[in-house]
């Protein structure tokens, strides 16, 4: 390679054989220097565990200054707009970042995607197994399903039934009724039996339903089993009666009804609310309370 020409005096020119060797001689040099300098960096790059692709991102990096007349008439902030800065990786406002497995990183995806419900099996609401655990956020979306109904007080919540949901939504447990259940009858809970006392103006209503013109049975009447004439008779005193339902006593209301040799009485006791049936044809069966 031929050594470049130069005049240590300014202002001297040189031959044209002298300037063209100068321009053979650079042009040589940029070629040997743009060899060195791909063999090196593609050495030093492909020595780091991400060399190939720093290597790719520094090719289009050059690329695009190569191709500055894209970049023509171009602000400094458009520009810049065209690349990712370092800093806005992971940061508010940035971008999200892909871990090892090209996959957004756990700590960069919103609440909204990842808040859900979790089972945790079933409980038993009468003995509070496993104990359910303050409320919090660690363990909103948490929730049990009742396997035993009970009455363990959770958050003020002290009426479970099988199949009810128990759910956490971070500050207070909450149940979901597996059905719409009926919790009282008139203010009774559990295996219910009414009397007529237990509804209010209940006996009020059957009192104005009394026929005043009914058949009166006088207190010589000892029988249940005479009463066989069809109609509605209010009875003033059954106490002394024969065959009457056992226990009983005071004023009552009886309907006879009679359909050929068959006879049926609805008897209904106004102090104890009970009503009993009876029915004969031929024989009486014996009273059946109703309620």
């Amino acid at each position: 390679m031929a050594e470049i020409v130069y005049r240590s005096v300014k202002g001297t020119d040189l031959t044209p054989a002298e300037v063209d060797n100068n321009f053979h001689n650079v042009d040589d040099r940029a070629t040997q220097l743009r060899t060195d300098v791909d063999l090196k960096a593609a050495a030093a790059l492909l020595a780091q565990p991400d060399g190939i692709a720093t290597l790719n991102n520094l090719s289009k990096v050059i690329q695009t200054a190569l191709n500055s007349d894209k970049l023509d008439n171009k602000t400094f902030a458009q520009i810049a707009a065209l690349f990712i800065a370092a800093v806005a990786k992971g940061a508010a406002d940035g971008v999200a970042e892909l871990d090892g497995s090209s996959k957004l990183k756990a700590s960069q995806i919103p609440d909204s995607l990842t808040t859900g419900l979790t089972y945790k099996g079933g409980w038993d609401a009468g003995s509070n197994t496993p104990a359910i655990p303050g409320a919090a956020g660690g363990n909103k979306g948490w929730f049990y399903v009742v396997t035993t109904a009970g009455a363990t007080s959770i958050d003020g919540i002290n009426v479970w039934a099988i199949g009810d949901w128990i759910i956490s939504n971070g500050s207070a447990w909450e149940k979901i009724p597996a059905t719409q259940l009926v919790l009282s009858v008139a203010g009774h809970t559990g295996d219910v039996t009414l009397a007529i006392s237990d509804i209010v103006l209940l006996q009020d209503a059957l009192d104005a339903k009394k026929d005043i013109n009914a058949e009166s049975v006088d207190s010589a009447e000892s029988d249940f089993h005479n009463l066989t004439t069809p109609g509605d008779f209010y009875l003033n005193e059954i106490g002394a009666m024969s065959n009457r339902p056992g226990g009983e006593a005071g004023a009552a209301l009886i309907t006879v009804k009679k359909y050929a040799a068959n006879i049926t009485q609805l008897l209904t006791v106004v102090a104890s609310g009970n009503v009993y049936s009876n029915s004969s044809n031929g024989a009486w069966t014996g009273w059946k309370q109703l309620n």
